[in-house]
């Protein structure tokens, strides 16, 4: 509007001993935002605290067997469903078993297409 910025504006208050201008203290900033389900404060973005995260998250699980090991693991109902709705058919309980049945199915089929 002056043709002056905020920055020169501070310096020359500042030069002159003046107090800059702060909000009262006290005064309330921009209100937090809250859980939509028990209304503690959460970080800007969220919808749920941590808490009420995750026992949403594990209300409804899958039980299901490792297709490499055979050890029982659970699964939450919503990752089970996405994963049958990508085409997923095999279930692995951790990176390790999904790779080393992945490195087994390789080199099977790696022996396979050299055969002669």
């Amino acid at each position: 509007m002056f043709g002056v910025s905020k920055e020169r504006v501070r310096q020359i208050v500042l030069k002159d001993g003046l107090e800059p201008y702060l909000r009262p203290r006290g005064s309330p900033g921009r209100p937090r935002p809250r859980c939509a389900r028990c209304g503690r404060p959460v970080s800007r973005g969220a919808r749920l605290c941590a808490d009420c995260y995750a026992e949403l998250r594990w209300r409804g699980t899958v039980t299901l067997r490792c297709h490499w090991c055979g050890r029982d693991f659970a699964l939450p109902l919503s990752r089970y469903e996405a994963k049958l709705r990508a085409g997923q058919r095999r279930f692995f309980c951790s990176q390790e078993c999904r790779l080393a049945w992945w490195a087994q199915t390789l080199k099977e089929a790696h022996r396979k297409a050299f055969r002669t």
